[in-house]
């Protein structure tokens, strides 16, 4: 990653050092020695700072419903990153890791508890020095209930009933 313009050179001189780009988020070091014809030698240090990693997520929060289905927020930023749950029993990640910007979808499995839970998804940077949070809270499902029987139309041998049946999942009959 450092070249120097020169190898060798008589009476007062200059080396010109190059530096290719660093583009990672790590510093780093090189050390050249430069030796007089006395056989004298003077060791010069090199540092290059890392870049400047940007990484961000929008958005930070969901609210999600209990009935399960997918949801996205979308990694922002220079970096590599990986990204983790700390659960895994109701939701699942389609991505593992990526670069850039790029989306993450998460998708739900139905809630059938009366109980809200939450999530977090964390997006780290490849060095872990940056780390951004993503997080879910699903509602719980409305216990189902059932309206006052109507009944009407009552003969000998036949009436009517109906009845409404309200739920935040899909029932069945």
């Amino acid at each position: 990653w450092l070249t120097l313009s020169t190898s060798e050179g008589t009476d007062n001189g200059s080396v010109t050092v190059i530096a290719q780009a660093n583009t990672t988020e790590f510093e780093r070091t090189a050390v050249y020695t430069v030796t007089g014809n006395s056989g004298t030698a003077e060791q010069v240090n090199v540092t290059q700072l890392g870049k400047t990693v940007i990484l961000t997520i929008e958005p930070e929060l969901i609210s999600a419903t209990a009935k399960g289905r997918s949801y996205s927020f979308q990694v922002l930023g220079n970096a590599d990153w990986t990204v983790t749950a700390d659960v895994t029993t109701w939701l699942e990640l389609d991505v593992r890791s990526g670069s850039g910007e790029s989306p993450v979808r998460v998708t739900l499995s139905d809630n059938v508890t009366s109980e809200p839970r939450t999530a977090n998804i964390h997006v780290t940077s490849s060095s872990g020095r940056h780390e951004r949070t993503c997080v879910i809270t699903q509602a719980g499902a409305t216990v189902p209930s059932l309206t006052q029987p109507a009944v009407s139309g009552v003969e000998r041998y036949a009436a009517s009933v109906s009845s409404t049946f309200t739920s935040s999942l899909d029932a069945t009959q």
